[in-house]
């Protein structure tokens, strides 16, 4: 065995059971559990590659739902997809050739934003989960990629895209 090779045995991904949607209070989805897999380098370039011909205006967009087709595994502990499902479709609609993930991606592209983001926000937090038990020790908020700033009840939510200064002449 090659030492990369026993790397990969080392070092493996990590999966974890994440609820996205807690802060949606009174919403159908606010106890949902989102089990996400961290990806590997390999998940990393076929997603590169898929996306590789899309509109720089739209990349942002087919990134977060292709990252979301590979990492998600399950929903309140249900796969996402078993076998039996992807070839009862592909004998469906004749397509012997559609993946798993060109099924996932058939639902992902129908939910909203908001729940695509807070799913990103979730694998988010895996990454940093992830780097922290490689450090051996929590990761300091400067490294982390999942990071939020708790609002008062004065604030309102701003970015630096939304602030505004106002001149008034007297």
């Amino acid at each position: 065995m090659n030492l990369l090779e026993q790397m990969g045995y080392i070092v493996k991904p990590i999966t974890q059971v994440f609820t996205p949607f807690d802060a949606w209070t009174g919403s159908q989805l606010q106890d949902w559990k989102v089990t996400l897999q961290l990806l590997t380098a390999g998940d990393q370039i076929d997603i590169a590659r898929r996306i590789a011909e899309d509109a720089p205006t739209v990349l942002v967009y087919t990134t977060k739902v292709q990252l979301l087709a590979k990492a998600l595994k399950a929903i309140n502990g249900e796969p996402i997809l078993t076998s039996d499902q992807l070839d009862v479709y592909r004998e469906a609609h004749k397509s012997p050739e559609f993946t798993s993930i060109d099924y996932i991606l058939l639902y992902l592209k129908k939910l909203p934003e908001p729940a695509i983001d807070a799913m990103i926000y979730a694998y988010s937090q895996l990454q940093d989960i992830f780097a922290a038990r490689l450090l051996g020790k929590p990761l300091p908020d400067a490294l982390k990629v999942a990071k939020v700033e708790p609002l008062t009840d004065q604030e309102e939510p701003q970015n630096e895209e939304t602030k505004t200064s106002v001149k008034t002449s007297d």
